[in-house]
């Protein structure tokens, strides 16, 4: 069965390789015409050029000079610069492929670019992406890009080109990834808070005799009011916990519960006192 130009696929998104054994600097198989790039020649066929590029198109079906020319100059652009696309050619491939508007060119760059994206070059990639247009390498970029601490992205020349809509989506991403761990921060620390403070309240470990002068806040229910003696919410009854001994048992464990009171309550404060935390722990309890 013949093979036609649409029929051509790249199997290894990483290259791009030339199959031919010419490399283009002789005639070959009906070439047409001549490119000429920093005095090199390529001899190339114009039906293939103008069915990759409209550009090329243009140039050999209109009154361009170039349409009956046997060589054409290409100023400005470099002879070697491969046949595979590679981290030392693909921006300038993607330079080419806008400028001929060869899109599956810029396509291919795009699968390139997508591959081991990592934190050193995610926000260098995602700014080349940017500037072309290429959506879907800022999507990948940007899964690595929001684990970039603050300090990291002020830094980075990368970042501070990019447009504000890019900015926008990165910081957006960042800050998401944030609440989720601190979602996850807060929901931790709280079971972990009122578990001390209850299991030692269970132990016996409170003075014998002290009572929560609180305790008539402690009443939960409607129809059937339940007075608990003990409320990780309440804060007499977390003071009575600061004054149990300096070793309290936790099954065969002895812990030091001075020093560990002085942790917990810093989490307990945390918690409840820290803006973003309170209305994360106010969403987590939402759900229940």
């Amino acid at each position: 069965m013949e093979t036609t130009i649409n029929d051509i696929d790249v199997e290894d998104v990483e290259t791009i390789n030339d199959k031919t054994p010419h490399k283009f600097s002789s005639p070959w198989h009906f070439s047409d015409v001549v490119l000429v790039v920093e005095g090199t020649k390529f001899h190339v066929h114009k039906c293939i050029l103008s069915m990759w590029s409209p550009v090329f198109e243009k140039m050999f079906t209109s009154e361009f000079s170039e349409r009956n020319a046997e060589e054409i100059p290409l100023p400005g652009k470099l002879a070697g610069s491969g046949t595979i696309i590679q981290k030392t050619n693909h921006e300038f491939l993607l330079e080419l492929a806008r400028e001929y508007q060869m899109d599956k060119v810029q396509e291919y760059c795009g699968q390139y670019m997508k591959q081991c994206i990592n934190n050193r070059n995610c926000l260098h990639r995602y700014n080349i992406a940017e500037r072309f247009g290429l959506e879907d390498v800022m999507e990948k970029c940007n899964e690595e890009a929001r684990f970039k601490s603050s300090t990291d992205l002020e830094k980075s020349a990368d970042f501070l080109g990019l447009g504000f809509k890019s900015k926008f989506k990165l910081c957006m991403a960042r800050m998401k990834e944030l609440e989720k761990v601190l979602w996850n921060y807060v929901e931790i620390c709280s079971k972990l808070v009122s578990g001390y403070y209850e299991k030692i309240d269970s132990y016996g470990e409170v003075p014998n005799g002290v009572q929560c002068i609180n305790k008539v806040a402690h009443e939960y229910g409607y129809k059937e009011r339940v007075q608990k003696d003990f409320d990780s919410s309440c804060m007499f009854c977390r003071n009575r916990i600061g004054s149990t001994p300096n070793k309290s048992k936790f099954g065969s464990v002895y812990v030091n519960a001075v020093g560990f009171n002085v942790l917990f309550m810093q989490l307990y404060n945390l918690e409840h006192d820290q803006k973003v935390a309170k209305l994360i722990r106010k969403n987590m309890n939402s759900r229940f």
